[in-house]
């Protein structure tokens, strides 16, 4: 308050106590009391001088300063971190059942257990840096605090399930099944997938299980190709590849006299004739027409005895690796 120095000031409390008041400098004056409780207090001054005055009405807020903590977190996309941050009072006391604003990609009231702490919930946050701005505005005891805190949300690495798997040379769309999910075993669905093997690339999109299905149309010999799966992942997943063996086996059904299986039948016959066999037989020439009869079965007999193998008459596997019909 501002008075000339030529006198005395006092500070007038509500409860009538008197504090004589220190001059400074510049028509400042100035007094150090304690207050026994904290609120606002409605302070007299009287100045006694060449002149008296009073001043009414003077203000003063007593209340404890606050301090909010709390320390950056990193979490993963998916999986729940409680950003902890707690409020305290000057002799480092927590304050305990205060009302605080959090922003963490919006705004939320929480109220502080008995530790003075609040936990904030990270979970469904996208990843990203973000800024937790907490707020305190304080009571009729407490001062105001704020405090920003940073939390970074990072990508969650997905699982993709590629399994090892074998086929028949005979199927021509060879099938082959994936699986995507989360971190947390959740599929992903719509998701799009990619299957390389022996220089081609092969799409495909998850179902709402996280399967997805490719048909693969380039493996017909046999032999073991190594299969690279690849999802590029999302705002939300990081990039994943994983590798697979596809095994393409020979298998074949031996084809005996009386054969039904008329396509089979013509490809030995054919076979037969191409290595010098199943030409005529007195006289005749012999027509590769399907039917496993004496002339075919004769002609295959001839044949494995040429070639060392067992001479049964029937093409079995060995016979038809013989002949080039698998």
């Amino acid at each position: 308050m501002r008075f000339t120095s030529d006198g005395k000031l006092l500070f007038i409390l509500p409860n009538g106590t008197q504090i004589n008041a220190t001059y400074g400098a510049n028509g400042i004056w100035w007094a150090v009391h304690t207050f026994d409780a904290y609120g606002e207090y409605k302070v007299n001054a009287t100045y006694v001088g060449l002149d008296n005055v009073t001043v009414n009405n003077a203000t003063i807020t007593v209340k404890i300063k606050t301090e909010l903590s709390g320390n950056a977190i990193t979490t993963t996309y998916n999986i729940n971190k409680d950003l902890i941050i707690t409020l305290k009072d000057s002799n480092e006391n927590p304050v305990s059942g205060a009302k605080l604003i959090v922003d963490l990609n919006g705004a939320k009231t929480y109220t502080t257990d008995k530790n003075g702490q609040v936990k904030v919930s990270t979970k469904g946050l996208a990843p990203k840096a973000y800024t937790a701005k907490a707020t305190f505005n304080g009571n009729t005891n407490y001062d105001k605090s704020t405090k920003d805190i940073k939390v970074t949300v990072k990508k969650a690495t997905p699982k993709l399930t590629a399994k090892k798997k074998t086929y028949k040379t005979t199927t021509k769309t060879k099938k082959y099944t994936i699986v995507l999910k989360d971190n947390t075993g959740k599929a992903i669905k719509k998701a799009k997938v990619t299957l390389k093997v022996k220089g081609k690339t092969y799409k495909a999109t998850t179902n709402s299980k996280g399967k997805a299905v490719f048909k693969i149309k380039n493996l017909k010999k046999k032999g073991t190709f190594k299969a690279t799966i690849s999802y590029k992942g999302n705002k939300y997943y990081n990039k994943i590849t994983k590798k697979a063996n596809i095994k393409v086996i020979v298998t074949f059904k031996t084809v005996s006299k009386g054969s039904k299986d008329k396509a089979t039948v013509k490809e030995i016959q054919q076979a037969l004739k191409n290595k010098g066999y199943y030409l005529t037989y007195q006289g005749h020439y012999l027509k590769v027409d399907g039917k496993f009869s004496s002339c075919t079965f004769r002609s295959v007999k001839e044949f494995q005895h040429d070639k060392g193998l067992k001479v049964t008459g029937k093409v079995d596997e060995k016979t038809a690796k013989k002949l080039g019909i698998i």
